[in-house]
């Protein structure tokens, strides 16, 4: 079904570009705002966690969903749905209004970024994956 593969590649990119952050970006970022501000990270860093909970859900759900010949869950699906929106809201109002700020001047360069990734930027086997699976995507114009 085209619709859960569409939905299963949004969310393995998700997980890409955070774990790309934590795992690159952010420690780049932290010695260089001020210390006033480092709770911000802090709270960024935490919502990627409650957001990694909230895309297993969305995952179990849509499996269950994709897998059925008669579609029943879709309330189930559509609650996990409403509830990631929910969390990416919160985390994209402080991350857009509290840490980008403060990066101007601030932020790694893109050399610096790729000097400390070793030119991956997450490297993680589920994130390969899913930038194989773009590559591979059935999209319209491919």
């Amino acid at each position: 079904m085209r619709v859960a593969r569409h939905l299963f590649l949004v969310l393995e990119l998700l997980h890409h570009h955070h774990e790309g952050e934590d795992r690159r970006l952010w420690p780049a970022l932290a010695p260089r705002i001020p210390a006033a501000a480092k709770h911000y990270l802090d709270d960024v860093i935490a919502q990627h966690d409650r957001i990694a909970v909230l895309v297993d859900r969305v995952e179990r759900e849509l499996t269950v969903w994709a897998g059925e010949s008669v579609r029943t869950t879709g309330p189930v699906l559509r609650r996990a749905l409403a509830d990631l929106h929910a969390g990416l809201a919160e985390h994209l109002h402080t991350e857009e209004e509290h840490l980008l700020p403060l990066a101007p001047g601030r932020l790694p360069t893109r050399s610096d970024l790729f000097a400390i990734s070793r030119g991956s930027w997450c490297g993680c086997d589920r994130c390969g994956a899913a930038i194989r699976s773009v590559h591979a995507a059935d999209l319209p114009g491919r």
